[in-house]
């Protein structure tokens, strides 16, 4: 039984349609679904109702709480292994893309430092399609990743979760929409839509997404600096994946998720044989990272 399948299960059961819980997961819907036959047939029982919505069936219900445990259970001896390795001293060296989301992984990275002040990080920059092959070839000990299907993860390496982040616009607080519980991108139609030209990852899901709606968004890159001026002065929204708490209460601005919901998910990939290493260590800080912000 993949411990991932069952990760992926109680995302799923807490979500209301497959495609959010997909979405939410970073893989695709028929990835999810394919995935899910394959944890129905090894437990012998349908975990859901329907395939295209989430809700579960009386097994699925009765599974769920085991379902947790066992991830729970992952997590917890995968650190326990780690915990009766030496302090990791010397450098690290951490590939990743130059379009990553760089607000949440640099605040994560600042707090792996804090805590062990003997390990130097190194970063590489790469082309993402390339990251893996690096990490393989020992170029780097680490690398974030954008979240790929079991079926296409390399061989010899090791996936984690690492984070994720939801795109959400940046409005004036004294724009009509900045008190919203959400917007919807068909009210951003005729906006002039800002993005950090560091995001052109989540440019590239906008776009689909909107094509998707039938129609073709005009989205101009600039720095982040600028682009919070041009909302300032009432030139456009702008669309962004700040991480929640990063706008202070006192701020000017205002953050609001954007619908249909936008997400993206980032892995750590690292050889099979860094049980040892500095990457296995940072492995671990994300993992109890993550385990605390549930």
């Amino acid at each position: 039984m993949k411990f991932e399948y069952i990760r992926e299960f109680v995302t799923a059961a807490k979500s209301v349609e497959l495609q959010q819980a997909a979405a939410a997961l970073g893989i695709s819907p028929s990835s999810l679904t394919k995935h899910m036959t394959a944890l129905e047939n090894e437990i012998g029982a349908s975990l859901f109702k329907r395939k295209r919505k989430t809700e579960l069936s009386r097994f699925g219900r009765l599974f769920l709480p085991f379902a947790k445990q066992l991830a729970d259970l992952h997590d917890n001896y995968s650190l326990e292994i780690s915990d009766g390795l030496p302090s990791p001293s010397g450098s690290l060296n951490i590939g990743m893309s130059p379009s990553q989301n760089k607000d949440k992984v640099r605040r994560i990275f600042g707090g792996f430092s804090e805590a062990y002040p003997d390990v130097r990080l190194e970063r590489l920059f790469a082309d993402e399609r390339q990251l893996c092959d690096k990490v393989r070839a020992g170029k780097c000990d680490i690398a974030v990743v954008g979240r790929i299907s079991h079926e296409e993860r390399e061989d010899g390496l090791i996936f984690f979760p690492f984070c994720s982040y939801r795109l959400s616009a940046i409005f004036l607080k004294s724009h009509p929409l900045s008190g919203a519980t959400a917007v919807d991108l068909q009210q951003l139609r005729y906006i002039r839509t800002i993005m950090d030209k560091e995001s052109s990852d989540a440019g590239e899901m906008l776009m689909r997404q909107c094509r998707a709606l039938g129609f073709e968004p005009v989205i101009e890159y600039t720095d982040t600096y600028q682009a919070f001026e041009l909302v300032r002065s009432g030139e456009g929204v702008l669309l962004h994946t700040l991480s929640p708490g990063v706008l202070d209460k006192n701020s000017a601005f205002a953050s609001v998720p954007v619908m249909p919901e936008i997400t993206s998910a980032l892995d750590l990939a690292l050889r099979r044989e860094a049980l040892d290493s500095p990457a296995w260590v940072f492995m671990k800080y994300v993992m109890e990272r993550e385990n605390k912000d549930r």
